[in-house]
């Protein structure tokens, strides 16, 4: 008798200790980076590479856990039922399940899943093996269940429910990053592709007074002589008035015209049809659009049908891969370390970089965003400022530098301090 009880004694710590291991399992495999599990198996470690596998066919393993779940638990209820009964008789059952419900939910249910998630890649990495083993074992029944439960899932399915969100997307993108599994350059690429289609075509244009364009009716002399001297491949043509805008110029092709024929050509021989976008376009709807007509620049007009500024091809990749340089490009310094946290910072950079620069925190930016400084500040003071005028604006303290035209070209910036009602240092 005391023998058999020895034994009882061992089955049902172990029952218990086997529904903690499951618990545990399920825990840790629900809360572990995939990423960071492949990584690992990609440099040969084989436990990584079971845990891979039971992430990847997860519905096999869930339905394995509950079946190893289930059986440590009635099986530990079954032991503690006949031990009790042995010793003191069918009375005592109802307490035995009592005590049995509670060491169950304490040490066999709360503290695993408490430790499986705090530890869970290091949890899910030594529960594998076994785990991966009983997966095999258990498959047929497996098999049964995961299909009873997607014929089930198809009564209450909901067709238009997606699997991940955008937002969901969002935040397992800076989960990769803050955990190292990324590296920070493909990290913002990702999220540069992410905001990609948020982008509208205002935000990246060359504004009006910046355009080099050509006034047909000017003399052919002057305007050859301008056109020899820029150095873009295409310029707008316009009758009178920017605004109305009658095509655009392939350089080469003239200039190789007037220099064999000794005298300036007739531009508008050498004219392409004009491709126009609205300004508040999507950058992601824009790039296709100029595909399909087989253009490199487009003329940005406004709801009056005012132009506004161009846009080319290039500006538009810049934003999914950053700065293309070529030879004619002339080096812009668009950040300017001042030190003790200042900056100088061209209008044309997105106030969502600044905030990056500084390390500020640009959920409350919502759109503004993607909108340039110049623009932002424009917008948020509702007229134009003076050249060397400071003032606050959310998180920032800024001082303008430099006007031309009543034209914001820099700032001078640096992270507001909280408390501090002077905004820059005397």
């Amino acid at each position: 008798m005391d023998e058999v009880a020895w034994w009882l004694y061992a089955l049902l710590l172990f029952f218990i200790a086997l529904g903690g291991y499951f618990a545990a399992a399920e825990i840790s495999l629900a809360s572990v980076s995939q990423s960071r599990i492949k990584i690992r198996s990609d440099k040969g470690d084989g436990r990584a590479t079971k845990t891979l596998y039971l992430l990847q066919h997860f519905d096999e393993t869930l339905s394995t856990i509950l079946i190893g779940n289930n059986i440590a638990h009635i099986s530990a209820a079954s032991v503690a039922a006949l031990l009790v009964t042995n010793i003191w008789g069918k009375g005592a059952l109802i307490y035995s399940t009592i005590v049995v419900t509670i060491v169950i939910f304490l040490i066999a249910e709360m503290l695993p899943k408490t430790l499986g998630k705090a530890y869970c890649e290091s949890t899910s990495l030594m529960a594998a093996p076994l785990l991966y083993f009983l997966t095999k074992i258990f498959k047929p029944v497996s098999m049964v269940l995961t299909s009873l439960g997607n014929w089930l899932s198809t009564i209450f399915d909901d067709e238009n429910q997606a699997t991940v969100t955008e937002e969901e997307f969002y935040n397992i993108i800076e989960s990769i990053k803050n955990e190292d599994a990324m590296e920070d350059q493909k990290g913002r690429w990702v999220h540069t592709a992410l905001n990609f289609g948020d982008k509208t075509v205002d935000n990246i244009l060359t504004v009006r007074t910046d355009i080099v364009a050509v006034d047909i009716t000017e003399d052919p002399d002057e305007n050859f002589e301008m056109i020899k001297s820029t150095k873009h491949s295409r310029v707008p043509v316009y009758r009178d008035s920017i605004d109305d805008v009658i095509g655009i110029l392939q350089i080469r092709k003239y200039l190789k015209a007037s220099y064999k024929k000794g005298a300036p050509a007739d531009i508008e021989e050498f004219l392409d049809e004009p491709f126009f976008l609205f300004s508040s376009s999507y950058i992601d709807d824009a790039l296709p659009a100029m595909s399909r007509a087989k253009v490199n620049m487009a003329i940005v007009t406004n709801s009056f049908g005012g132009v506004v500024g161009l846009v080319t091809v290039e500006d538009i990749l810049e934003e999914l891969v950053g700065e293309i340089w070529d030879e004619d490009d002339v080096a812009v310094e668009y950040f300017r370390d001042l030190g003790q946290g200042y900056f100088e910072v061209d209008a044309s950079v997105n106030v969502g970089e600044v905030y990056e620069k500084l390390d500020l925190d640009d959920r409350e930016l919502d759109d503004q965003s993607h909108e340039s400084m110049g623009n932002w500040v424009y917008e948020s003071l509702a007229r134009i400022p003076d050249e060397g005028e400071k003032f606050r604006l959310m998180d920032l303290d800024i001082e303008i530098t430099k006007m031309e035209n009543r034209r914001i070209m820099k700032l001078r910036v640096c992270a507001a301090k909280d408390g501090e009602e002077e905004v820059w240092e005397k």
